[in-house]
Parts: structure tokens; C-alpha cells; sequence
């Protein structure tokens, strides 16, 4: 991720991205896996393996210091595997945007307004995730 330092620690909002990580996770059927891992600092995770068609979806939530200043970035991916291995796929007909949005306009909301907003992104990216896998199932045909 060129141009983006991070990720960053956010120790006021990120309890309330764990919980929103965590709801949106426990509302999806069947619920997705969760976990916040660290690489250097917070990262937070949504997953779901896939196995009838060999695919790994995640988002991962994290913040980084951009061009635009610190952002928080909801980052869509999708992946196959054959076996153990990572399989390349032809370019997808729909690439997983990465959804950003300014820490400062955070700060600004009430708790329960963060907590809407960040769930709002997260299903955003979710959806996008789901669109790659959908969109290369169809290149498979």
C-alpha cells in the first residue's frame, strides 16, 4: 500500500471498532469469524472460508496515515485456494475497493453514530468481497 503508513493505534475509537467488528460478525448467517491481530499496531479482522469452492473472504480494519491524512480503511479481499496452495485467478470482473474514511470525521460523532457509521462501512466492504468471489465464480464457468 504504497503512500500509507500505518497502521496506526487509535486507542479511543478502536474498542468501538472491536464492537463493531464483533456485532457485524455475530448478525451475518452463519456468523463470521473475528480477531484483532497486531502488526505493529491494531488490525481487526472479519472472515469466512469458503470451502464448497475453495475461497477465503476477509476485511480487515485498520488505521493508516494517508495523503488525506489519518484515515480509517475497511480493505475487502477475497481469495482461492487449491489445496494448500494460493491459486491465481484471471483479473476479476470486480476488484475489492478499499473504503476510507477520515479519523477527524470520527471524533466528531457520538458513540453510537461511530459505531453506525463503522458498521455501515464494514457491510460496504463485506459486499465488496463478496462481489470479487461472486464475479471470478462466473469467470470460472
Amino acid at each position: 500500500m504504497s503512500g500509507y503508513k500505518g497502521p496506526l493505534d487509535i486507542p479511543l475509537l478502536g474498542y468501538l471498532i472491536a464492537q463493531v467488528v464483533e456485532a457485524f460478525a455475530k448478525d451475518q448467517r452463519p456468523p463470521l469469524a473475528y480477531d484483532l491481530w497486531y502488526h505493529g499496531e491494531p488490525v481487526w479482522l472479519i472472515f469466512r472460508e469458503i470451502k464448497e469452492d475453495n475461497f477465503f473472504q476477509q476485511v480487515q480494519v485498520a488505521a493508516f496515515l494517508t495523503q488525506q491524512g489519518e484515515q480509517l480503511l475497511f480493505m475487502p479481499q477475497a481469495y482461492r485456494f487449491e489445496g494448500e496452495q494460493l491459486k491465481t485467478t484471471p483479473a476479476p470482473l470486480i476488484a475489492p475497493k478499499i473504503l476510507q474514511h477520515p479519523l477527524k470525521e470520527f471524533s466528531a460523532l457520538s458513540e453510537d453514530a461511530i459505531r453506525k457509521k463503522a458498521y455501515s462501512l464494514l457491510a460496504d466492504a463485506w459486499k465488496s468481497a463478496e462481489a470479487f468471489r461472486e464475479a471470478d465464480l462466473t469467470q470460472q464457468v
